[in-house]
């Protein structure tokens, strides 16, 4: 960890460049879109279900509610791409200087990290707090 953010931002372009900076985008995109998607489509089920068997619209507080629920459950089911975006974001360069997921083409490398990450990992970790990320 740096001690700041200048000393992070200045350690980050002495390490790897303006590069650096994009270290794990490829898993973040992959966990963000689908997370999102999930979140509406969660929602728009449980506020159907809500009309059906209230008949009626769910009130401002109970919308919140059902977007938190919508939103929890999303979160849930992404949180193993969130554990590989992790792995990918806080991974160090090995001894030749080279990244050890760094994988032409992104999404490859990717891909290999998730398969590698839910089968060769206890499925525990997967839903660990992020301190349990340093140890995988």
């Amino acid at each position: 960890m740096y001690p700041g953010t200048i000393a992070a931002i200045q350690g980050n372009l002495k390490a790897g460049g303006l590069k650096a900076f994009y270290t794990g985008f490829t898993a973040t995109i992959l966990r963000d879109i689908p997370w999102n998607t999930l979140s509406f489509f969660f929602f728009n089920i449980f506020k159907n279900s809500y009309e059906a068997l209230m008949n009626s619209a769910p009130s401002q507080r109970d919308t919140m509610a059902i977007g938190a629920t919508g939103g929890a459950l999303a979160a849930v089911i992404m949180t193993p791409i969130d554990v590989v975006k992790t792995r990918l974001m806080l991974q160090k360069p090995g001894a030749d200087g080279k990244l050890p997921y760094q994988v032409r083409p992104r999404l490859h490398a990717t891909f290999c990290l998730l398969a590698q990450t839910l089968l060769c990992l206890d499925m525990r970790l997967l839903y660990s707090s992020y301190t349990s990320v340093n140890a995988l």
